[in-house]
């Protein structure tokens, strides 16, 4: 009897059981895309090429939508949404050509740290 208890448990507990969570960290990008016009558009996501797609196809942001994706200046991968939406904030006060040496800057100052200088 106290067997079939046992048994009856540990089938109620191993269904009950959640299946172990994978660790995964998803990384963030902040981007710059230019548009039909000239014009630029920075923007966050935690999927670059499901994003540039959404925005080809004219279903992304409404600014893009109007004024049309021509094609992705630059991204740069952030640890977590809050840098991104921080590095988005940021790019959004610069002038226009600035947004692409803030880009060019950050893949600098990447290589330097990476190398341990």
């Amino acid at each position: 009897m106290v067997e079939i208890l046992t048994q009856k448990t540990e089938s109620i507990i191993s269904k009950n059981k959640k299946l172990p969570t994978t660790n995964k960290q998803k990384f963030w990008f902040v981007y710059l895309l230019e548009c039909m016009d000239g014009s630029f558009y920075t923007g966050v996501t935690n999927d670059i090429d499901k994003r540039m797609k959404t925005h080809a196809e004219g279903k992304g942001s409404k600014y893009v939508r109007q004024k049309k994706f021509k094609c992705l200046l630059h991204s740069k991968e952030c640890e977590s949404r809050s840098d991104a939406c921080k590095a988005e904030c940021h790019i959004k006060t610069l002038q226009k050509y600035d947004k692409l040496d803030w880009f060019s800057s950050q893949s600098k100052v990447e290589k330097l740290t990476s190398r341990g200088t």
